[in-house]
């Protein structure tokens, strides 16, 4: 998702949209099931680093994103 949202992020970062992408494509993108795709979003969403809308994941937080995404 971080590489996804198209630029480098910092603390001063607005919050990047990915509009028209399905579970689906995202699940392809990083080699997993749909099914555990779904379950990760709603993890980052719990988390406060996504929000996930019809048809959309806004990245809110891309440093906490970040970190997640280097195991910090």
């Amino acid at each position: 998702i971080v590489e996804l949202g198209g630029r480098p992020y910092d603390a001063d970062s607005e919050p990047a949209a990915l509009t028209h992408v399905s579970q689906t494509e995202l699940a392809i993108t990083a080699m997993m099931s749909r099914q555990s795709t779904n379950a990760l979003l709603h993890e980052l969403e719990k988390l406060g680093a996504v929000e996930i809308g019809y048809g959309s994941v806004t990245i809110i937080d891309p440093v906490r994103l970040s970190r997640i995404a280097e195991g910090n």
